[in-house]
């Protein structure tokens, strides 16, 4: 259960240090591309609405298919996070720049 908070808390702290420029941008919503299962999913979805007013809008594919999606998008991005899947699939599409890092101001 402790760790099922921490995640959460984590996977909340990651949404909004990345989300609230984009959100303001598409009109209050995020898209996430993750490979963890449609509860949890739907889970950080609701929390997420309820703490911030922004929706989240998620798409569960794997690992492999949200890195395919993040290079065939790279010109036109259609995610606002990548959450989860394995180290390496991070190291790679940072090494392609198909990832950005967020600076909070």
């Amino acid at each position: 259960m402790r760790k099922r908070w921490g995640l959460t808390a984590l996977f909340l702290v990651l949404i909004v240090l990345c989300s609230t420029a984009q959100a303001t941008k598409a009109g209050g919503k995020i898209v996430v591309y993750s490979p963890h299962g449609q509860e949890i999913l739907q889970y950080y979805a609701d929390k997420f609405q309820k703490d911030t007013g922004i929706t989240m809008e998620w798409l569960f594919l794997g690992a492999q298919e949200c890195y395919d999606r993040i290079k065939s998008e790279k010109a036109n991005p259609q995610a606002d996070v990548f959450f989860g899947g394995p180290t390496s699939t991070f190291i790679q599409a940072k090494s392609e720049g198909l990832l950005q890092a967020y600076k909070p101001s």
